[in-house]
């Protein structure tokens, strides 16, 4: 992509693992949403649309118990 291209992100987008090297070798690492003690810290809507609109497909577990959580904070602003 060349410098000052637009970005035009797709939530819906074919979902790709991108590790490549030593770290794929080092195995997957799930981030514990929410777990973060001090700061903001929040989630973007886009994974809870794409797992509503297809949940066979995508459905992180990680997600699943943070938007049970309490603290859940999930930002809708623009990519």
């Amino acid at each position: 992509m060349r410098a000052g291209a637009r970005f035009d992100p797709d939530e819906f987008g074919e979902l790709r693992d991108s590790r490549r090297g030593i770290y794929r070798l080092l195995g997957k690492s799930v981030r514990t949403l929410g777990a973060q003690q001090e700061g903001f810290e929040r989630l973007h809507v886009s994974p809870v649309t794409r797992a509503e609109r297809n949940p066979a497909r995508h459905q992180p577990r990680n997600l699943e118990t943070y938007l049970m959580s309490p603290d859940c904070k999930i930002d809708v602003s623009a990519p």
